[in-house]
């Protein structure tokens, strides 16, 4: 993760202000604030962010940095309102956890229970447990949305999302098979909120959750009409300045729309260490980690994710959306929690999260015990590799799950891992075969090997977490000619949509309409992937003849056939 520098933009009332509130800080050194500030420079004259540290029962700093609006150059300051995007998931599961409370249902109830019209797939019914835990199986209605090219300026709200999930025929994968994160599920919960109690999860969040936790700034956009006082406008940079992606006209709760402050997150992460609302079982239910329908386990509970950063145990979320991003980390032992809220689509708020915690954590001893059990076993020796070892790496990965390619290049006798449009990073060898990313606060290994298959392959695994398989791929030199072979409309009758593909530059673009759409590049015979958003795998008929390709992504496997 890069570290990066402080902003410097907002003095007079709004330094004078937040120097105030961090002279409070007295488990924070001087030193500590000097790299705070540094980290968070970046956002000077652009889209800000507001950054929380709550230690042992209080706020120990809180400040705002970059600009909330920048038609107006309005300042970020510890009271700007930003929307939470997908940090947004733990309040939903919270106030279902809250109705399994008052008994109004049973965490496995099936879906059809409160929506009786809800379609029931062949690969079967889905819980509300399920849908908590992300291993529904739900097509992602955002995907569902973006890949029918719809403009995001129309009004859009949770009985539309509600709409596009009845449409699909079947499911990406059969419900607890898999876990897969996407927005349909927490969108679904918020459509089960309002058939229990007729009130929308936005009405219920602010009586049951909101209300009582005193969050007074917080709340679920639902009013398009609605005055929000201090609001930070969400921006991206597309690489031609700065634009507002704000999308006002969303109204879907249940995966997002949740608006906070920096105040109001702490109110939430003390209640998260003793429980001011449901009964003694809240927290439980809110902090038990799922498990697959084979029992294996996942890093997700309700709402919230999972994992250890610095050998500490870690539980939080977050994530981007509309020029929108937040991240919320906690400690629970250090009794530390980090929060940053930003409307920077562009520049990564998790990544400056999980600096700050680094920041913050002290280091734990490397051998012995932690209050979480015993203390892993300190980092690896590295060892020297000659130049002809690592050319034997050098190559592009492709993972089937995801999409996503990873090039292995040599530079200066150093392995480079890259993310292509994304970053480097620099890997230390600790074997012949097995490498350590360099210059990361956690855990990442690389181990190149051949799978079951007998396909050399990379393997990487962040911390204790299971491994991803990266196949190594050779990209093929297609002439413009044998591109064209791909050319063609394509229809899929589960999207209702035509995809026309033309050979540009070695890649293919799609439009729908007269609306460009994507560019999909090759990466192995017949496969291209676009960055973002999966890949399309063709298909031959006996002649040779291109008749369709499978689409891949959060969708499940989508089937276009060939017009």
């Amino acid at each position: 993760m890069k570290v990066t520098s402080f902003f410097k933009l907002l003095l007079c009332s709004h330094l004078i202000l937040n120097l105030a509130v961090s002279g409070q800080a007295q488990s924070i050194t001087d030193r500590q604030l000097a790299q705070i500030d540094s980290l968070f420079q970046e956002y000077q004259n652009i889209p800000g962010a507001a950054v929380g540290v709550f230690r042992d029962g209080e706020i120990v700093f809180k400040k705002g940095y970059g600009l909330a609006h920048l038609d107006y150059r309005i300042p970020v300051t510890t009271e700007t309102v930003f929307e939470t995007g997908l940090a947004s998931t733990q309040f939903t599961a919270a106030c279902i956890v809250l109705l399994e409370n008052q008994g109004k249902l049973n965490l496995d109830d099936v879906v059809q229970k409160f929506i009786p019209e809800f379609p029931r797939y062949p690969e079967g019914d889905i819980t509300i447990r399920q849908l908590l835990l992300h291993t529904s199986g739900l097509r992602d209605y955002i995907r569902i949305f973006f890949a029918q090219a719809k403009p995001w300026n129309q009004d859009f709200d949770e009985e539309r999302a509600l709409e596009l999930m009845m449409t699909q025929d079947g499911l990406s994968f059969t419900p607890g098979s898999r876990f897969a994160p996407g927005d349909s599920s927490y969108s679904l919960l918020a459509s089960i909120v309002r058939r229990i109690t007729g009130m929308s999860i936005g009405e219920f969040a602010q009586k049951e959750l909101f209300g009582p936790l005193g969050m007074e700034h917080s709340f679920i956009y639902e009013d398009l009409g609605m005055i929000v006082p201090n609001r930070a406008v969400g921006y991206s940079d597309e690489g031609t300045g700065y634009q507002m992606h704000h999308y006002f006209n969303f109204t879907g709760g249940g995966n997002r729309r949740v608006y906070s402050t920096i105040d109001d997150f702490f109110l939430w992460s003390e209640n998260l260490k003793q429980s001011r609302i449901g009964n003694d079982t809240f927290l439980e239910k809110m902090f038990t980690r799922g498990s697959l329908n084979d029992g294996s386990p996942i890093s997700s509970s309700l709402g919230l994710d999972h994992g250890r950063f610095m050998d500490y145990a870690l539980m939080g979320y977050g994530g981007h959306w509309a020029g929108n991003a937040s991240m919320y980390l906690r400690f629970p032992e250090a009794d530390l929690s980090v929060v940053v809220l930003s409307n920077n689509g562009t520049v990564n708020a998790a990544g400056k999260a999980y600096d700050l915690a680094a920041i913050l954590l002290p280091p734990k001893e490397a051998q012995g015990m932690t209050e979480a059990g015993p203390a892993p076993a300190s980092t690896p020796e590295t060892i020297t590799l000659t130049t002809e070892q690592l050319d034997a790496f050098a190559s592009d990965y492709f993972n089937y799950e995801s999409g996503y390619v990873r090039r292995i290049l040599v530079e200066d006798s150093k392995l480079i891992y890259s993310r292509l449009d994304a970053g480097t990073s620099r890997l230390s060898p600790i074997s012949e075969h097995t490498f350590i990313m360099d210059n990361v606060p956690y855990r990442v290994k690389m181990d190149f090997r051949n799978n079951t298959e007998g396909q050399p392959c990379m393997y990487v695994q962040v911390e204790d977490e299971a491994e991803i398989e990266y196949v190594r791929t050779v990209k093929p030199a297609y002439t413009p000619e044998q591109l064209t072979a791909f050319e063609g409309d394509y229809y899929a009758p589960t999207l209702d949509v035509t995809y026309s593909l033309k050979a540009e530059n070695g890649n293919l673009e799609s439009t729908i309409g007269r609306h460009s759409f994507l560019t999909w590049n090759p990466v192995m015979t017949d496969l291209f992937n676009e960055a973002h958003f999966g890949y399309l795998l063709f298909e031959k008929n006996d002649k040779g003849e291109y008749i369709g390709f499978t689409m891949n992504n959060a969708l499940g496997e989508v089937r276009f056939e060939k017009r």
